[in-house]
């Protein structure tokens, strides 16, 4: 390959759309409702079970709330490559 070639392809190359990479992850819907419920009252209780605590994880680590398929909630984050 000669140089101009090189270039050439360089260009291309830095062109080029990178592509996005995404992680998921689901919880049950209902665990959704149950920690994003608005408006809740100062004095409400959300019980502390697992799946609530999976929702609060999630969030906390940045992943975000996509959709609700059926009994799931679908949650994403995007990764570095």
């Amino acid at each position: 390959m000669n140089e101009r070639d090189a270039y050439m392809l360089a260009r291309a190359l830095a062109e080029v759309p990178r592509r996005r990479r995404f992680d998921y992850a689901t919880v049950s819907a209902e665990a959704l409702r149950a920690v994003t419920a608005r408006p809740m009252p100062p004095d409400s209780y959300v019980s502390q079970d697992r799946d609530t605590e999976a929702v609060r994880d999630l969030l906390a680590k940045g992943y975000r709330w996509v959709r609700t398929e059926g009994e799931l909630a679908i949650f994403e984050k995007e990764v570095a490559r």
